[in-house]
């Protein structure tokens, strides 16, 4: 259960930083984009970080979808 909870919250602050490193690397200036850019990667990482907690998916669930492969057209 520990590993399940690290697990998370490294994969949400992977997605986090994913997110505001090009930002911070890019910035030239003084801008009001840092703020708007913080909210989406804490965001983005609070919804990272449910989806792996969850035994099951919160958002979209595909496990009963049918396999794709290229003869099916």
């Amino acid at each position: 259960m520990i590993f399940l909870v690290i697990g998370a919250i490294f994969r949400a602050l992977a997605v986090a930083m994913a997110i505001s490193v090009p930002f911070i690397v890019l910035m030239t200036g003084a801008s009001d984009g840092s703020s708007i850019t913080l909210i989406a990667a804490l965001i983005a990482g609070a919804l990272i970080c449910l989806e792996y907690l969850n035994t099951y998916p919160s958002m979209l669930e595909f496990r009963d979808a049918a396999p794709i492969t290229g003869s099916d057209t």
